[in-house]
């Protein structure tokens, strides 16, 4: 090989090795992130959020009515909302319910921290390392412990198409249109979000900066004209934004990080000051104060407070809720996408991965604690005889995700049926009842009624088994049978672990 002289008397040889050491490296930290990010997924016998087990349940129910062993509910074939309940279905029936939800949850944090990773990487136009502490926290935030595995899978594929598109080519619109296509199985909504951001980003780019205030102030009317149309075609619950303290820490984007209980707070309040001092470092640079991710994250904000909380479809029988939550995870993307630019330093890594390590330290806790509870439970079910409908109703006291909304559906699958299994009879999922069964309550209104409050057992309910209260001690829960006129159980018990009873 022909040695050629280059400046300060290097060779291409020796361009050629100190060019290559830095990219495997990158691979085997490549590597080692990915494996890391996999151990929340695996460091307890269930993943313990709140929606995630009635996934899981469903999935096998869905199985059962494949094989004609339960009558009073269907399987339909919807085009959305079924990316994850197949990935659920092979799973399942491959390795058994406990590795189902982990597969399909690695799938979707796998998924969605490298669309992240991507999307910052090109927008700052390097590899952003320094805050991959930051973009696994997000990958384990509030959203994923409200167990939306259906939109969550769909935001990875949006996070995606952000990442690709964001230098466009005509193979990269394809690869987009591809993982808009796989994301709107999962769920539609997140994939129109980053439709409109696309789309919003090439016309900002393409006309003056003044056209820009303009664009910006379209958007906020076009925003305006969505909500008032909705409102007036759809039964709707207001903006639960108000001019308060937390509806500003959910705008900012702070309380992603706080899952349970109040010692999150902290955390996120670290962030937040990071999250500050990193605002007014991107503000300073005049060709990013006022970009299209920008602008974009105004409209977001905008969007928070002006659409209603819930919606009812009239093709569903429950409403769409949570509205405010998603885009608040929304508005997180785009600040990391934005701000990562100026997030770099050793000391900046460091602080990052301080934060990280005290937040999953305390997501090991709680889990660890949300999985004792279902252990109870677990062993409670698993002496009644099987296929008995069984109900609970039991809130996590002072956690903001309730991590036993549906924690008995671990102990049903393979045993009993959940009579308030919220699914069958939202009609938005591919387990949907037909009428009166001994499976599911079959109005929507039942079921929410039995996992909110106390409800009345009616005789073609009956008989009905309710966790309930334990009056035994060192027992937390107890299983009721219940005849027609009985009420259900509905409390509160302290099982995360708050400030103060942390290290007891």
């Amino acid at each position: 090989m022909i040695q050629t002289k280059l400046e300060g008397g290097t060779t291409d040889r020796a361009v050629g090795r100190s060019s290559t050491a830095p990219a495997k490296h990158e691979g085997i930290l490549l590597v080692c992130a990915a494996l890391a990010l996999a151990i929340p997924c695996v460091w307890q016998r269930h993943i313990e959020a709140m929606d995630l087990p009635s996934h899981v349940y469903n999935a096998w129910l869905a199985s059962l009515i494949a094989h004609g062993e339960i009558s009073g509910v269907k399987l339909v074939h919807p085009l959305t909302n079924v990316l994850g309940d197949w990935i659920l279905s092979a799973g399942l029936s491959a390795f058994g319910p406990a590795w189902a939800a982990r597969i399909v949850c690695i799938i979707a944090v796998e998924a969605f921290f490298w669309g992240m990773f991507a999307l910052a990487s090109a927008v700052s136009g390097r590899r952003v390392w320094a805050i991959v502490p930051f973009l696994a926290m997000l990958a384990y935030s509030v959203v994923f412990y409200f167990g939306f595995l259906t939109f969550y899978l769909a935001t990875a594929c949006s996070v995606w198409m952000l990442a690709v598109s964001w230098r466009f080519s005509r193979s990269r619109l394809w690869i987009a249109c591809a993982l808009a296509g796989l994301g709107f199985l999962a769920s539609p909504l997140p994939v129109a979000w980053a439709i409109c951001m696309i789309g919003y980003i090439y016309l900002a780019r393409s006309i003056s900066r003044w056209a820009n205030v303009v664009l910006l102030v379209t958007g906020a009317g076009c925003l305006f004209v969505v909500r008032s149309a909705v409102m007036k075609l759809f039964l709707c619950h207001p903006s639960q934004a108000h001019a308060d303290l937390f509806s500003f820490l959910r705008i900012i984007g702070a309380l992603e990080f706080d899952p349970f209980q109040m010692q999150y707070l902290f955390l996120a309040a670290g962030v937040m000051l990071l999250g500050t001092a990193v605002f007014l470092v991107r503000v300073t640079d005049p060709t990013e104060r006022f970009g299209p991710l920008a602008q974009l994250w105004l409209l977001n904000a905008f969007a928070f407070v002006a659409l209603p909380s819930r919606i009812r479809f009239p093709v569903y029988g429950a409403d769409l809720w949570f509205i405010q939550e998603r885009i608040a995870f929304f508005l997180v993307i785009i600040f990391f996408a934005w701000a990562a630019k100026a997030m770099r330093g050793k000391g900046f890594t460091a602080l990052c991965s301080l934060v990280a390590l005290v937040y999953f330290v305390l997501l090991f806790v709680d889990q660890r604690a949300l999985n004792r509870a279902d252990e109870e439970i677990g062993f409670l079910v698993a002496q009644l005889p099987p296929r008995q409908k069984v109900v609970s109703s039991i809130h996590d006291e002072g956690a903001r995700v309730n991590g036993l909304e549906h924690i008995l559906d671990w102990a049903c699958i393979g045993r009993c049926f959940d009579y308030a299994n919220y699914e069958p009879s939202s009609l938005q999922f591919r387990v949907q009842t037909t009428g009166p069964n001994e499976v599911a309550a079959w109005v929507n209104g039942t079921a929410v009624e039995i996992e909110a409050k106390e409800h009345i057992v009616t005789a073609e309910e009956a008989p009905l088994y309710s966790v309930c209260p334990s009056s035994v001690p060192g027992r937390r829960f107890a299983l009721r049978k219940l005849e027609a006129g009985e009420k259900t159980c509905s409390f509160s018990l302290p099982v995360t672990p708050a400030l103060g009873r942390l290290f007891r």
